[in-house]
């Protein structure tokens, strides 16, 4: 008996694109803040408001999210994106779940206002929602209604409790006033794994210079698609995903050469790296 060692090339293209682009709502809040853009009320006027929590345990992504306090005499604490502006197909998406013991509940209201971000021009409910579950729950609220419209939208924790409301991944319209340039160098973007070579798995890892729409797939050299790692919207930073070398349906992939893509649009950069079977 023996072993053969098979190299597995793949290679990492990056793509951006170069000009100015509107900057969609698109807060994970891992600047471990609330926004300077963002509005918080503390409309019970109990000293306590929303903030945000550290821990990647109860993170729907990243480590950090948004937190209501909790109050036995009941909240009305109110958490403000920044003036959005409403495109067709446009819809506001976050998770959210309750933190603390089951036998407390969670409540919140959604609504809009199409004036300021003050509580008394909130005055379309998008949604109301009670009893929030003990995991992260994707809640998402069509805004066709109002196409064309600037619009702020705020989620409003009414609990009566002592359990927190935790907010991550708030997704939603183009930020009013806000464009960034899209002409980024591609030698600010970083890209490298470790280890490698490898054997069974590897960690790439990439730095993004903007906030920007990722895909990271890996293909055969015949073009077909192996395995998707990741697809959407990411912010600026550093990002690690790790690969087990399976595909999709979770079968280990044959050794060979492979193409491992990541775009976001035009420009291309790439990078080598080996696994040994």
């Amino acid at each position: 008996m023996y072993y053969k060692t098979l190299a597995l090339v793949l290679v990492i293209v990056l793509v951006v694109s170069s000009n100015a682009m509107a900057v969609q709502l698109d807060e994970g809040f891992e600047g471990g803040v609330i926004p300077d853009n963002w509005t918080v009320i503390d409309n019970d006027q109990d000293g306590r408001e929303w903030d945000t929590f550290h821990s990647n345990q109860y993170a729907h992504t990243g480590e950090w999210s948004a937190r209501a306090p909790w109050s036995f005499e009941g909240d009305d604490d109110w958490l403000i994106t920044p003036q959005l502006i409403v495109a067709s197909g446009d819809s506001l998406i976050f998770w959210a779940r309750r933190f603390g013991t089951p036998q407390f509940v969670e409540d919140f209201n959604v609504l809009l206002s199409t004036t300021t971000p003050e509580v008394l021009n909130f005055t379309e409910i998008l949604g109301e929602v009670r009893d929030v579950p003990g995991v992260y729950t994707e809640y998402e609220y069509p805004l066709d209604e109002y196409v064309g419209y600037t619009v702020y939208l705020a989620i409003q924790c009414i609990s009566v409790d002592g359990n927190y409301l935790l907010v991550d991944d708030v997704i939603g319209p183009e930020i009013s006033g806000v464009c960034v340039e899209e002409n980024v160098s591609s030698s600010l973007f970083k890209l490298n794994n470790y280890p490698n070579p490898f054997n069974y798995s590897t960690s790439i890892q990439y730095f993004l210079p903007g906030n920007m729409n990722v895909e990271l797939v890996i293909y055969n050299i015949k073009g077909r698609r192996m395995r998707k790692l990741t697809s959407g919207k990411e912010l600026a930073g550093t990002h690690t995903i790790s690969w087990n070398g399976k595909d999709d349906f979770g079968v280990p992939v044959a050794s060979g050469i492979y193409l491992y893509k990541l775009s976001t649009n035009k420009k291309e950069i790439t990078k080598k790296m080996v696994i040994l079977r």
